[in-house]
């Protein structure tokens, strides 16, 4: 049971009189599981309960937590801290086969104090860590609404330590509330920890996120997932469209593959006059399997045919390469804008979200373009009335999902987030993610 790369180009072949710029789609597909079932999980849950969290938000929180625990089974272990300026242990990690004690002791949370983030979610990674290994898949959900402001504050500090245990085996995923957390911190402590960021606007939202996480975790295939890119002599990566972060080794670092739901990326290759077929590009996909704990890595290679420049307009465009391309670069130019904002050039940053939308309203349609420029409409809006915090928060998590091929941006979750709470179910999701058509 193994991943599938496969190579799309936009245009796909190569002049034998001149050089060609390639527009390459390279999907990863996760096998189809062999088995029903889902693996053990090991979860600890991180939650802020400092004083910016009375009221609705600690709520949900504690609601979303507890539909994570209705969740679990008894093969799968649990930690649960709730941080304000200090921490307090609410469930030590320990099997999941006493969930009514569990919801009890969340019910009990109240919020008050400052931020102590570093340390709680430190906590939660040492319980966490008291569990690992036997095939679970061991991940913190980190939720926070606020600033860190006590302990460890530093990002890149707190940054090294998640990508610590990350390479222990120990995942961090991040999700913000509000306009008043700090997405640099949140984004780049997922990034670090080979998770997901969430972005989510109402206290209602968090119980969709912890929704889409467990889903995401029931269906990972692989983890720690990098892509090597060796052009062949002579032939150019010219850039990977995708805004991505690279392994010690320079390898591409990507988020999970999880089945049913491929990751893309873009790349342009400029390739020089070629006399005859040949390989062009190979590609070297690297992933642990979460079952066995070990590592494997499977190859192939761009092969394209070669023709005279004027033959080329015989060969069929590849529209899905163009769709995707458009939506990687609109990243691109999310991740430009919040540099403006940084600047305090907002019409930079408006420029930026209007070259966005504008691409996106070239490319032909598909229900994850309209979906972007919906993203981007609204980022204008709030743009111009002033709502920079939002703006900034928002364009940080489009940009870094779609970059990373997040699970949370797959089209069957965003049909499953779509349908009425009491709908959204497991075998729900099961069937959107078959119609998807990605095996």
């Amino acid at each position: 049971m193994k991943p599938r790369i496969e190579l799309m180009a936009y245009q796909p072949a190569v002049c034998d009189d001149g050089p060609t710029t390639v527009q390459l789609l390279v999907r990863l597909h996760a096998p189809k599981p062999q088995k029903d079932g889902r693996p053990p999980l090991n979860i600890g849950l991180s939650i802020d309960r400092s004083g910016s969290m009375s009221g609705q938000p600690i709520e949900r929180a504690v609601q979303a937590s507890t539909h994570v625990v209705e969740q679990l089974e008894g093969r799968d272990s649990l930690s649960v801290v709730a941080f304000s300026n200090l921490t307090e242990v609410v469930a030590d990690c320990q099997s999941a086969n006493c969930p009514q004690e569990i919801v009890k002791r969340l019910q009990a949370i109240t919020a008050n104090g400052g931020t102590a983030l570093y340390d709680g979610w430190l906590h939660a990674c040492q319980l966490v860590g008291q569990h690992g290994g036997g095939g679970r898949l061991s991940r913190v959900l980190l939720l926070s609404d606020g600033q860190a402001n006590q302990g460890v504050t530093h990002p890149l500090k707190i940054s090294e330590e998640v990508a610590r245990w990350q390479s222990r085996g120990i995942t961090t995923t991040t999700i913000g509330l509000g306009t008043g957390y700090n997405e640099d911190l949140l984004s780049a402590m997922a990034k670090a920890g080979n998770g997901s960021f969430y972005h989510v606007q109402t206290p209602e939202d968090i119980i969709s996120a912890f929704q889409v996480e467990m889903l995401g975790m029931a269906a990972t295939f692989g983890q720690a997932v990098s892509l090597g890119i060796e052009p062949a002599p002579g032939v150019e990566l010219i850039r990977v469209v995708n805004l991505l972060e690279k392994t010690p080794s320079g390898r591409l670092k990507l988020a999970d593959l999880v089945h049913g739901c491929a990751i893309d990326l873009i790349l342009e290759l400029q390739v020089p006059p070629q006399s005859e077929e040949r390989e062009l590009c190979r590609f070297r996909l690297a992933w642990t399997e979460r079952e066995s704990e070990l590592r494997h890595s499977l190859e192939s290679s761009l092969q394209l045919p070669v023709v005279p420049r004027g033959q080329l307009s015989e060969f069929p465009l590849n529209l899905l390469v163009a769709q995707k391309h458009a939506h990687k670069l609109s990243a691109r130019l999310l991740s430009e804008a919040i540099q403006s904002i940084d600047q305090k050039d907002i019409p930079g940053a408006r420029a930026k979200l209007q070259a966005g939308l504008n691409l996106l309203k070239e490319a032909e349609p598909n229900p994850e373009i309209a979906d972007t420029i919906r993203q981007f409409q609204t980022l204008l809006q709030q743009l111009d009335g002033g709502q920079l915090s939002s703006v900034r928060k928002h364009a940080s998590y489009a940009s870094n999902s779609v970059s990373m091929g997040s699970f949370s941006m797959n089209g069957s979750i965003r049909r499953f987030l779509a349908l009425p709470p009491e709908q959204r179910t497991p075998e729900k999701f099961e069937e959107l993610r078959n119609s998807e058509g990605l095996w």
